[in-house]
């Protein structure tokens, strides 16, 4: 980056940075579950592909990003959210994920859109799905068949990243029982090869 452009990304920051979060008050999200499938729902998938994705997700007031013209210096990127996490102030999360409480940097609104009619940048206003810095999702991977056995990847995230010790291989022989399960879920398998499976949701994580 050129000296002039990091003048320039300093100076957006400068006009954009107001406060520390602990002199306000927090505007709480609403919840939504990011529950897939459904109870009772039949569902095909191909190998890599989540089984099951459970998870609480936040939703907050606030502007994405959703274009920055070429040539612009800055360290903003499309994806890139503002949320209305104080009245009338908004944080930066990186590609929709909200930071942890100490890092949060907060920005009044007149600042931000003055800084991003600076740099061209097209965003676009709505509720925003995100997830906080508590967040916990669990996934089942179906990873493929051989003869009667069917193999599964187990996985866990805290604030989107993986948990080593949270993650587990898993094998089923289905030749007898066709409903697998871990953690409370269990899915019944209707049929499975090494591209695809075919399975009904018939229990959610716990």
């Amino acid at each position: 980056m050129k000296y002039s452009s990091r003048i320039n990304y300093v100076l957006l920051l400068t006009t954009l940075l107001l406060t520390a979060c602990a002199t306000l008050e927090p505007i709480p999200p609403t919840y939504q579950s990011a529950d897939f499938p459904k109870i009772g729902d039949v569902q095909t998938i191909e190998v890599g592909e989540p089984m099951c994705d459970q998870g609480t997700l936040a939703v907050y007031h606030g502007i994405e990003i959703v274009e920055i013209p070429a040539g612009h210096a800055t360290q903003l990127a499309v994806g890139d959210v503002f949320i209305e996490r104080y009245m009338g102030r908004y944080v930066l999360c990186r590609q929709g994920v909200m930071p942890p409480h100490m890092q949060e940097i907060i920005f009044d609104k007149s600042g931000l859109f003055g800084a991003l009619e600076k740099i061209g940048a097209k965003t676009v206003t709505k509720d925003l799905v995100l997830q906080s810095s508590n967040y916990l999702r669990q996934q089942l991977l179906y990873n493929g068949r051989s003869k009667d056995s069917v193999y599964f990847s187990y996985r866990e995230f805290a604030s989107d990243m993986a948990r080593p010790s949270y993650s587990q291989d898993l094998t089923f022989d289905i030749s007898s029982d066709q409903v697998v399960g871990i953690k409370g879920a269990r899915f019944e398998i209707i049929k499975a090869s090494n591209t695809e499976v075919t399975y009904k949701m018939l229990k959610p994580f716990k």
